[in-house]
């Protein structure tokens, strides 16, 4: 990720998932496809953003999230992946502050980094085999692990790891 080698990948399948994939009859309205690739191009570089912060660490080291993705060990095939930043959280109003984004450190008047899924996309034809499950489930360890060590670093946040048929890896 840090080359930016897999924010095509990561921006094909978010494209797919939330908006489903190239019809048949696409080839029609030659304005759908500027619109797809103008959109395809707006999410890459959301998420070209996104994992440039998370590869920042602020004066303690702590990272502002992480992607995880699900890789067939045989083939190299994205199957899905999940974006999680630390987003600050206002205690006193219950909501995430997105607006002022990943990483941000503060503590005062009830305000935490709490943890944001932003995405979580499974290609369609990976989709009810558990994936999205173990990617979730790793995700959860690594959290667990962060509060528990009180490191929240978590490692290369900037790579996507593997989560094959075994189980997703952090």
């Amino acid at each position: 990720v840090q080359s930016g080698s897999f924010v095509p990948s990561l921006g094909a399948l978010c494209l797919e998932c939330f908006y489903g994939g190239v019809g048949v009859l696409d080839f029609l309205n030659p304005l759908a496809s500027v619109q797809r690739l103008l959109l395809q191009q707006q999410v890459e570089k959301d998420l070209a953003s996104r994992l440039k912060m998370y590869r920042k660490r602020d004066p303690d080291g702590v990272a502002s999230g992480v992607c995880m993705a699900a890789v067939d060990s045989e083939t190299g095939d994205l199957q899905g992946f999940v974006d999680v930043s630390l987003t600050l959280y206002d205690e006193n109003s219950n909501r995430f502050d997105v607006g002022k984004g990943p990483g941000t450190k503060a503590f005062e008047g009830g305000t935490l980094r709490r943890p944001y899924l932003a995405n979580l996309c499974v290609a369609p034809r990976h989709q009810r085999k558990g994936i999205a499950r173990r990617l979730i489930s790793a995700v959860e360890d690594r959290v667990v692990k962060f509060a528990r060590e009180g490191d929240n670093n978590g490692g290369d946040a900037s790579e996507p790891s593997s989560a094959d048929g075994g189980g997703a890896a952090g």
